[in-house]
């Protein structure tokens, strides 16, 4: 995963989301696990001026589309003001 140093990091999340049977209707974050309120449904899809404070964070995303199948991503892990 990634580390920040510091006691918050400001991200901007950038996500490649393609699919092969249809077209990628929105693009969901989870952050730990929790849904995120905010969705993107243009690419390029992003998610930005994400702020977290210290701690571990797994950040996957969810990309339904259009035929009602979804696929998530592989997860990814930040850490921010970890020793």
């Amino acid at each position: 995963g990634t580390e920040y140093d510091g006691t918050s990091a400001t991200l901007n999340i950038e996500i490649d989301a393609q699919d092969d049977s249809g077209y990628v209707k929105v693009v969901e974050i989870e952050i730990n696990g929790q849904l995120q309120a905010s969705v993107d449904t243009t690419i390029p899809y992003a998610f930005n001026n994400v702020t977290l404070p210290k701690g571990q964070y797994t950040f996957i995303t969810q990309r339904p589309d259009n035929l009602g199948n979804a696929t998530a991503s592989a997860a990814v892990t930040v850490g921010v003001g970890q020793e």
